[in-house]
């Protein structure tokens, strides 16, 4: 390939002459440079912009949402624990934070997995998140505020729940706990961004990311975590089938 383009500029020094040769060289040279240079951006808008940074920021709010709530309910266990039915009503009705469904980001994590060569580890822990906040989300909303707004309200008297703040201190806990491997997740998706912003790509060159050391063990090291959630949700199972 090479041998052919050198005497198509000889070619063309011979016909036209040197100072026309080298102004179309030139010309031919900064063309190709163009189109790399819109090739390089419009595959970092479309897997930088669009896939992991989303993705990343998606992660981040839902786990964001789950730590909000999380602090809610122990704020208002310690306030009913202090203060009893004298807890103002409106403390235990105030809605808490839920997930935007709207803003998902499925598609980006679809486009992650085609960047990973088809790996799904990011997308189903990416769902196993929604589901988990919304878990610990309605456990907050319908499950301890509800019963410390009965108590609030009168509805039953507090001796009915002697025990509820330790209880749901130690569902507190352990939904915490269960937040562990997600933060992984986001770690991981926020490695592979980095590793990516080193790099220039090609339409061609693309397909190799994956291969990267770097790439790989951030893959290995969700999948790691995915295996724990996995785990737990099997024991978790297990119990409520005892």
């Amino acid at each position: 390939m090479m041998h052919y383009a050198i005497q198509g500029f000889m070619h063309t020094l011979e016909t036209v002459g040197v100072p026309v040769a080298l102004a179309l060289f030139a010309y031919f040279l900064g063309l190709k440079a163009y189109h790399h240079q819109k090739e390089f951006k419009l595959i970092r808008k479309r897997y930088l912009d669009n896939t992991l940074d989303l993705f990343v920021a998606h992660v981040e709010n839902c786990l964001s949402v789950h730590r909000m709530n999380w602090q809610r309910g122990l704020e208002i266990l310690a306030e009913f624990r202090n203060a009893g039915e004298m807890t103002p009503l409106e403390n235990v009705t105030a809605p808490i934070h839920r997930i935007d469904h709207a803003n998902l980001q499925i598609a980006a994590a679809h486009r992650l997995g085609r960047l990973l060569n088809g790996d799904t580890t990011f997308f189903a822990m990416q769902q196993l998140l929604v589901a988990f906040v919304e878990r610990g989300a309605c456990l907050i909303q319908n499950d301890l505020l509800s019963a410390i707004r009965k108590v609030v309200d009168g509805s039953i008297p507090r001796q009915a729940v002697p025990d509820a703040v330790q209880q749901y201190e130690e569902r507190l806990r352990n939904l915490n706990a269960e937040a562990t491997p997600y933060y992984s997740l986001l770690v991981e998706a926020q490695n592979i961004g980095m590793e990516f912003e080193k790099r220039r790509f090609s339409m061609k060159t693309l397909n190799t990311f994956y291969r990267h050391h770097e790439v790989s063990r951030a893959v290995e090291r969700a999948r790691a975590a995915l295996q724990e959630i996995m785990d737990v949700m099997d024991e978790k199972s297990t119990e409520s089938t005892q």
